[in-house]
C-alpha cells in the first residue's frame, strides 16, 4: 500500500509540471477528498452521502502548480485555511480497495486566467479561521465556502451556487453527530436550510470538468 502512495504521488508530480494542461494539473483545478474516518467526516457522511456515490466526499481543496512543486490551498478544522504540499493532502485520504488515495481532480469551465485568479484570491485567505458555524458572509471559512468565496466567472458571478444545507442524516432527523458537533463548537443551532455548500454536492456541479493528474 505505501509503494503504491509513493507512485500515486510521484505520478502526479511529474504531470504538473510537465503534461499538457488538458491531460494534467493545473492551478485552480480542485481536489475532492474522502477523508480518513472520524468524528467529523462520519458527521459529513451522515447527511451528504447517497447511495448510487462511489466516494462520498467530505473534503475539497484549490490546487496550486508551483514549478515542480503542487500544493492545496484549504480550510482545516484545526489550522483554518493553509497552503499544504499534495504529498501531505494524499496522506490524510482514506485508501481505496488498491490502495490508493481516495480523490478526484476537476477542472473548473473558467478560462486558465479566472482560474488563475481564483487561486491568488484564496491566498488572501491565509490564516483565517475554521467556519464551525457554517454561516455565511462571517470571515471564518470551511472548506466548500473557500471554493465558492473563490470562484468566479467572466461576468463576476459566483461559479458555484449555493444551496440549504442539509445536515439530516437518513431517517429525516438532524443527525445526532451535528447535534454533538455544534454544542461542541459555541453551542448554536444546527443551520438546517440555511445557505451554503458541502463538497459532495459541489463534486457534481456542471461547471466542473473530470482532470487525470
Amino acid at each position: 500500500m505505501k509503494h503504491t502512495r509513493i507512485l500515486f504521488i510521484a505520478l502526479m508530480a511529474i504531470c504538473a509540471s510537465s503534461c499538457a494542461p488538458k491531460k494534467g494539473l493545473r492551478s485552480g483545478d480542485l481536489v475532492f477528498q474522502a477523508n480518513i474516518p472520524n468524528y467529523f467526516t462520519s458527521a459529513i457522511e451522515s447527511s451528504t452521502k447517497t447511495e448510487d456515490e462511489e466516494y462520498s466526499f467530505s473534503h475539497v481543496g484549490i490546487v496550486e502548480v508551483d514549478g515542480d512543486s503542487t500544493f492545496v490551498i484549504e480550510a482545516l478544522g484545526k489550522k483554518g485555511v493553509v497552503r499544504t504540499p499534495m504529498s501531505m493532502f494524499l496522506e490524510e485520504s482514506e485508501d481505496d480497495a488498491d490502495g490508493q488515495p481516495m480523490v478526484r481532480f476537476y477542472r473548473v469551465n473558467v478560462s486558465s486566467k479566472l482560474a488563475a485568479e481564483a487561486v491568488e484570491r484564496a491566498k488572501t485567505h491565509l490564516g483565517k479561521k475554521y467556519d464551525y458555524a457554517f454561516a455565511p458572509g462571517d470571515e471564518d471559512l470551511y472548506c466548500s465556502e473557500l471554493v465558492y468565496e473563490c470562484f468566479f466567472d467572466k461576468n463576476g458571478e459566483h461559479v458555484f451556487e449555493l444551496a440549504p444545507m442539509n445536515f439530516k442524516d437518513s431517517t429525516g432527523a438532524i443527525s445526532p453527530l451535528w447535534v454533538e458537533f455544534f454544542e461542541k463548537h459555541g453551542g448554536g443551532e444546527v443551520p438546517q436550510d440555511v445557505p451554503g455548500t458541502n463538497p459532495n454536492t459541489m463534486s457534481h456541479s456542471e461547471a466542473l470538468t473530470p482532470v487525470e493528474p
